[in-house]
């Protein structure tokens, strides 16, 4: 395994050795420590990018993120350095646990500092189909509306559906400590629609009775869901916080990063609860108004008018 012994105060990285297997890979990320050194961090980025690409090494991802930090990229290093913590957690070996403490500790100290973008939308535009892209990037539905580490930049985020007008604006965020929100509106209905015929129900002096009451068992089922979804995620974001902050007070190393592993957990877990319950509470506020727009009475009438005659009411 490539090996590396990363200089914070310095900020160079040396004692790499050549893996027989990953030639290219090794040269690579030989060039990106030179560059780094040089303090070209964007072309240093680049080399340790296409080292990782082509044999994934901890140690390259511990590097890759060093210079994203340093090149003001603090939401990609961010990822990197728990990347690094995830893969190394199995591990055992003393040079491993050496690499894990340097990325939990270089991740605890730049996470006060990220910038993140928060993609608000409600409920009621959750329509079916409906996508979203940051500068053409699809986003997982799990972001939406939760606050995501990024990068500081300027965005297009943009929203369509099948059957509405896109929409798409613009947002500039910081390179550290800042916090936007975009709120992604109703998606209007194209105003083009292909002329609808009248069902046989909707002949001329015909009241077309209410339709069946649906039940409403499911409404409710749903919304009992989305409470208790929410509730757990509450408590799940208290325990992780109260973990989270016991793991910065822990003397030992070792502790500090099972604990910081524990609290991530448990976060993530909260998250994934709270996504869940908005899902469930949209579920159930659509069943519960589709089935009073089911119950709506529909009627039918022949008015006279100047060039003949027209049919009016209530469809």
């Amino acid at each position: 395994m490539r090996s590396i012994l990363l200089l914070l105060l310095t900020a160079s990285i040396a004692g790499a050795q050549p893996a027989p297997d990953a030639p290219d890979a090794d040269a690579l990320f030989k060039q990106g420590r030179e560059l780094l050194a040089a303090g070209k961090f964007a072309e240093a980025c680049d080399a340790f990018a296409k080292s990782d690409a082509s044999d994934p090494e901890p140690a390259t991802k511990l590097a890759l993120g060093v210079c994203r930090e340093k090149n003001h990229q603090l939401a990609s290093a961010w990822r990197l350095y728990t990347e690094v913590v995830r893969e190394l957690l199995s591990k055992t070996d003393p040079g491993s646990a050496q690499l894990a403490r340097v990325a939990v500790t270089n991740a605890n100290k730049i996470e006060p500092r990220l910038s993140k973008l928060t993609i608000e939308v409600s409920v009621e535009q959750r329509i079916p189909g409906l996508e979203i892209r940051r500068d053409g990037e699809a986003i997982d539905v799990a972001q939406w509306s939760q606050p995501v580490p990024i990068d500081g930049g300027t965005f297009t985020i943009e929203a369509g559906a099948a059957g509405r007008d896109p929409w798409s604006t613009h947002i500039t965020v910081g390179r550290e400590r800042d916090n936007q929100t975009v709120h992604v509106p109703s998606l209007v209905v194209h105003a083009r629609r292909e002329p609808t015929v009248p069902t046989p129900a909707a002949r001329i002096g015909v009241v077309q009775p209410p339709r069946e009451h649906a039940p409403r068992t499911l409404p409710i089922a749903f919304g009992v869901g989305a409470i208790t979804l929410a509730g757990g995620a509450i408590v799940l974001e208290l325990v992780g916080s109260r973990t989270y902050n016991k793991s910065q007070n822990e003397v030992d190393v070792d502790k500090q990063l099972s604990l910081w592993h524990t609290a991530n957990g448990e976060r993530y877990t909260a998250e994934a609860f709270g996504i869940t319950a908005i899902a469930c509470a949209g579920t159930a506020a659509w069943l519960y108004f589709r089935h009073h727009d089911e119950q709506r009475p529909r009627t039918a009438e022949l008015v006279p008018t100047a060039a003949g005659f027209a049919i009016v009411g209530a469809f």
